[in-house]
């Protein structure tokens, strides 16, 4: 469900019983993350300096991932992320970057539907997929495209057929 569990993590889970860790595994909401740390604490450089890039916000997730009380979470968070992929190169945006990880978070188990008419909004995403060059007379299909072929429908359904036209 995460990253292999430690001794602490086994004997708990062992008093558990099966359905019991069953249940504490895959209801988020029974467990309390206690993870308080802020992205922006990776910030701040020994010379007092700011630090904003994708190191910043990839050690505050590796660390999160290494803490988490709720290991399957953190594990979808990832598998979102391939799915649903941004990069920090693209978004240049530490706080973006942060709510985009936040949102596959929240969404990582819940419904689909909710999920990508969430991550339609996202700030990253939309910065990502070229949404801010969207001109009313002259489109900029990106997101939509990736939206269908990559998110959602596919390029075809299981019988080779296209899923969509271009048109």
């Amino acid at each position: 469900f995460g990253l292999g569990a430690g001794r602490y993590e086994l004997r708990k889970y062992e008093g558990l019983g099966a359905d019991g860790t069953l249940e504490r595994l895959l209801d988020f909401d029974k467990t309390d993350e206690k993870f308080p740390v802020s992205p922006w604490s990776f910030a701040v450089q020994a010379d007092g300096k700011l630090y904003t890039d994708a190191y910043q916000i990839a050690s505050w997730w590796g660390l999160r991932f290494l803490m988490s009380r709720r290991p399957l979470q953190e594990r979808l968070t990832l598998f979102w992320h391939d799915h649903f992929s941004v990069n920090f190169s693209t978004v240049q945006d530490v706080d973006r970057m942060a709510e985009y990880v936040r949102l596959l978070h929240v969404y990582a188990l819940g419904n689909l539907r909710d999920f990508v008419k969430a991550i339609n909004k996202d700030p990253a995403m939309m910065e990502f997929l070229d949404t801010a060059k969207n001109r009313k007379a002259e489109p900029n299909e990106n997101y939509a495209r990736e939206l269908q072929e990559l998110f959602t429908l596919g390029v075809n359904d299981l019988l080779g057929q296209p899923n969509y036209t271009q048109d």
